[in-house]
Formats: C-alpha cells, structure tokens, sequence
C-alpha cells in the first residue's frame, strides 16, 4: 500500500485512499442488496421490501443508509422465519434463512473492508510517519494546497 501510494505520500493520495476504501463498502452494499432482491422476487413473498437497484432513490442511498435498509431486511425475515410454523412456509423460511446468511455476508466484507483500511491508517501508515519525523515534520514539508 505505501508503495502504492509513493515514498512520501500526500494529503491527496490518503484522501484518494480513503474514498477508495468507501467505494469499495458501497459497492459491496450494493451487490447483495441486489441479490437479495432477486432471491425476494424468486421467493414469491407477497410482503416484499423495496430493496430494487436500479432505482433513483436506491442509487442516492449512502452506505451508512444501505445498512439502515439491511438491518430492515434482517429484522423482517427474522421476524418472519420465526413466526412461520406452516408446513406451507418452509420454503420461505429457507429462502428467507439464505437471506440473511447472504446479509451476514454482505457485514463481514464490509467490516473487513473497514478494518483493512484502519489497520492500514492506524499501524503501516502510522509506523512510517513516526519513522519520517513524525506528523509535525510531514505538516511542515506540506505544501498548503494539500492541507487543503
């Protein structure tokens, strides 16, 4: 990663990583809420969650929103598996299990995600700013337009 961004990396190339980084959650977000979708519809559930991609509004979600949306999801199918003691509803029930096996999916990669990126902040980058002066001595060798 440090070499990815440069011996002496700026301001710049930190915030470029960073965005990256939340790219990379949405992205993923994204994703399963789509596939989650497509199980929804292949399920036949008559109590279907909005959960379409290819909306405006869905597409204007931000991360933090798309898992507001997850957990609604989560909490409706739990809610509903458990509830559903028909023979009629096993099907669902499965359906709705490989749902929320795919939302458990969907956190992991997204808290692995996360943790790459502050482990990457808070132990490589952090290691090779006290080794280079630390951070007083990179301030001062800034140029002001990356500070900015």
């Amino acid at each position: 990663m440090l070499r990815l961004l440069g011996r002496q990396p700026s301001w710049h190339h930190i915030a470029i990583l960073y965005y990256l980084a939340r790219c990379t959650v949405r992205h993923v977000l994204k994703t399963h809420l789509a596939e989650l979708d497509a199980l929804q519809h292949g399920s036949g559930d008559e109590q279907r969650i909005d959960l379409s991609i290819g909306s405006a509004r869905m597409r204007s979600f931000s991360s933090a929103a798309m898992l507001v949306k997850l957990n609604q999801v989560e909490r409706k199918f739990s809610s509903a598996c458990l509830s559903s003691t028909d023979s009629n509803a096993t099907g669902d029930c499965r359906t709705q299990e490989h749902m929320l096996t795919e939302i458990g999916r969907c956190r992991a990669q997204v808290e692995r995600i996360k943790d790459f990126t502050m482990t990457f902040f808070t132990r490589w980058y952090a290691d090779w700013v006290s080794k280079h002066g630390g951070w007083r001595s990179l301030i001062e060798d800034a140029e002001d337009s990356e500070l900015d």
